[in-house]
């Protein structure tokens, strides 16, 4: 039986989405604070030391917006939240991981404050670790880069949707300022996922 999971492809820019109207994310759209991200970890890159940036998530609070995306974007929703790294210049990345919660994240970026998405493999690794080594309700981050392959690396245009297979290990990297945006966590069987493996579209 075909695993969802295993795609073909680990990430796809999915440009036939419709863009959200900006006014569905102005005012008071945003809920309580998640959870912040705050830890001061240290990332060995290369001969320099990365230290991790705050990372803040709010429940959406508007019934607006999720009327929206129910309506253009995917009728099931199982979490919709927003996202935002206070990136600096000495913390200009999203740590590397793989996501505990969800198989795939579909993702929209409010925020042209660029940043590369990258897909790694853990060396000696398989490329979808699917949860195997990960503690309980966190991410398992990757502290030391000369552990990882570059796989591959894209840039997301701001205003557009982008789909990644999040059992793979991946970062943001280079981000230029403060990165904005709406994450929604897909299910193996979410329309979206077809996307990545082209069998199934």
């Amino acid at each position: 039986m075909f695993n969802p999971v295993d795609s073909e492809l680990h990430y796809k820019v999915l440009e036939h989405l419709p863009k959200i109207p900006p006014h569905l994310y102005a005012g008071s759209w945003l809920g309580k604070e998640h959870y912040t991200y705050s830890q001061n970890i240290s990332f060995a890159y290369s001969t320099q030391t990365k230290v991790s940036p705050v990372i803040i998530t709010n429940d959406i609070n508007s019934p607006e917006l999720m009327e929206w995306l129910r309506q253009n974007i995917d009728t099931n929703l199982p979490s919709v939240l927003y996202r935002k790294v206070l990136a600096s210049s000495d913390q200009n990345f999203y740590p590397p991981h793989i996501d505990v919660r969800r198989n795939f994240a579909l993702m929209y970026n409010l925020s042209d404050t660029g940043g590369d998405v990258v897909i790694w493999k853990e060396k000696g690794r398989p490329m979808i670790q699917q949860g195997q080594t990960l503690p309980v309700g966190a991410p398992k981050l990757f502290n030391d880069y000369s552990v990882l392959e570059e796989v591959h690396r894209f840039s997301p245009p701001v205003h557009t949707w982008y789909i990644i297979n999040s059992q793979c290990i991946h970062s943001v990297e280079d981000i230029k300022g403060i990165r904005e945006g709406i994450h929604i966590s897909c299910g193996a069987y979410s329309p979206h996922v077809k996307a990545l493996n082209p069998a199934l579209v």
